[in-house]
């Protein structure tokens, strides 16, 4: 964090203030000379695209990185391991103030990087932006801090997805389907899982054109199947299991299935003279990114309708904790009454009515 203020710090000196902090910001691939935007242009929509088609793509790179991350399950790892209720709720809302307020610093430095290192960077130098912002306006030994600091943090998220992958694999799957799988047959699978998937990501990691999209492309596919079953299913009363999975699976068949026929009806049919090979790619992000939206809403309206029509096929049940207490949904957000006030005020007469 100190290393990313710095470099703000030297960009906003180097070139004369906030205004022309923006004035250096441009988007690659467009009109030249456009400045900052935070939403569609007239000359060049969203990335070339206009209509419904630049409208979703647009809508879909704000809920990917928004919605898409709630249910991921690196960041409950996080708030999982808190020592109570108390201090997993204060602490979400510290990290999301920091996740705000340096969080927004590494985009900042990229949207004015061609401005401050040259508009003729190569697709490889793209990927290095941020260490090359650093060489440039920080000196050698906090240059090389940052870059060690910044290699940690990518270090420590990385391996805690892997854990996180392979360890849902081995509870929620595995031991659905075998309750009574022994701890070291449970530990055996955990550890495959976790070679797997590390093989897996590196594999799709090869092929991804930038990391921002190989990220978002990740962020995406948890939208479309996770948010609906997990974000309604938890204040919803009606929720039910039957519901839930069927959102699952639709949204996700249903974002492959619009993937494919928007890349096949509207992408292929254009063309492209040259290497191929980023095209293809390309055309793929955008595609999935352009299907999102209706996969989303598809994976909603899956949850409403199969959870009302099979109320009593799968009647709904008390959301519950690890131990099987029903858990007290009232004090959500941290800053009104505990489980236990509510207890106390229920057992005055009168005094839950205001009296």
């Amino acid at each position: 964090c100190a290393g990313l203020i710095m470099i703000m710090a030297g960009i906003i000196s180097s070139v004369g203030g906030l205004r022309e902090l923006f004035g250096l910001a441009g988007a690659v691939n467009i009109t030249e000379g456009n400045e900052f935007a935070i939403w569609p242009t007239r000359d060049d929509g969203y990335y070339g695209y206009f209509g419904i088609n630049g409208f979703m793509y647009y809508i879909a790179a704000w809920l990917s990185l928004g919605l898409g991350a709630i249910p991921a399950q690196d960041y409950l790892q996080r708030t999982c391991a808190a020592k109570n209720e108390s201090t997993a709720v204060k602490s979400t809302f510290v990290a999301a103030a920091l996740y705000i307020s340096f969080g927004v610093l590494s985009p900042l430095i990229g949207v004015v990087a061609f401005g401050a290192l040259g508009a003729d960077l190569t697709a490889e130098q793209n990927e290095f932006t941020l260490i090359m912002m650093a060489m440039k306006f920080l000196p050698p030994v906090l240059t090389a801090l940052f870059v060690a600091a910044l290699a940690s943090a990518l270090m420590s998220t990385s391996d805690s997805s892997l854990l996180a992958g392979a360890t849902m694999f081995t509870q929620n799957i595995v031991k659905t389907l075998n309750p009574t799988i022994s701890d070291k047959t449970q530990l055996n699978l955990t550890r495959i899982s976790l070679l797997v998937s590390g093989v897996l990501s590196l594999l799709i990691a090869m092929f991804a054109s930038t990391v921002y999209e190989l990220a978002v492309l990740a962020n995406t596919s948890i939208l479309v199947g996770m948010v609906a079953p997990y974000l309604i299913g938890m204040y919803w009363k009606k929720a039910n299991h039957i519901g839930a999975l069927t959102s699952f699976i639709g949204g996700v068949v249903s974002w492959v299935v619009l993937s494919v026929v928007y890349y096949s009806a509207y992408v292929l049919p254009v063309g492209y003279d040259g290497d191929a090979t980023g095209y293809v790619w390309d055309a793929f992000f955008d595609s999935t990114m352009v299907a999102t939206i209706p996969a989303f809403l598809i994976s909603v309206v899956l949850f409403f309708a199969v959870s009302l029509l099979t109320q009593k096929a799968d009647p709904p049940k008390v959301l519950t904790d690890i131990n099987g207490k029903p858990v007290d949904l009232r004090n959500r957000f941290g800053w009104s009454k505990t489980p236990k006030e509510y207890e106390e005020e229920e057992a005055v007469p009168g005094l839950a009515q205001g009296d």
